[in-house]
């Protein structure tokens, strides 16, 4: 199995266990680097965007096709800060932040797909990276991603 299939399959089994990180996009992400020993700072979304210019992460973009790309090798966190989203995108309260997959949209071609935990809801797994942000950020690429790369394991 390769390492883009194995974080898909972790993330997924959150998802159908109802792991409790389903309902937080900050335990969610720190949990799926803490399984393939990617030490994700300690910090709420913002804070964890805020670190993609420093180690683990090796790589940043907003561009999703990079994104794609990335996933095959490792681990992609992509977010968007509380100050990006609102007021721009709605009305948000804080930031958010997902893990990346290699597989692609096939509604909307070079946009992930992703899987995320949710405050105040609950996060999915393997489903468009449009549903967890605001569709229009994506189209302008306003989300971030940052790449860790991981052994397969």
């Amino acid at each position: 199995m390769t390492i883009s299939e194995d974080i898909l399959n972790f993330c997924i089994a959150l998802d159908n266990i109802n792991d409790p990180v389903m309902t937080d996009c900050n335990a969610f992400v720190k949990k799926v680097g803490a399984h393939f020993n990617v030490q994700i700072p300690d910090l709420n979304a913002d804070g964890i965007i805020d670190a993609f210019s420093t180690l683990p992460f090796t790589q940043t973009s907003t561009n999703p096709t990079d994104a794609l790309a990335w996933a095959k090798n490792g681990l992609v966190v992509a977010g968007m800060k509380q100050s990006e989203l609102s007021p721009a995108f709605g009305n948000h309260t804080h930031g958010h932040v997902a893990i990346v997959h290699a597989g692609e949209d096939t509604n909307h071609p070079g946009f992930p797909l992703a899987s995320w935990g949710s405050l105040g809801g609950r996060g999915l797994s393997n489903t468009s990276i449009r549903q967890t942000f605001p569709a229009s950020a994506c189209n302008q690429d306003k989300v971030h991603f940052a790449f860790v790369p991981v052994a397969d394991l």
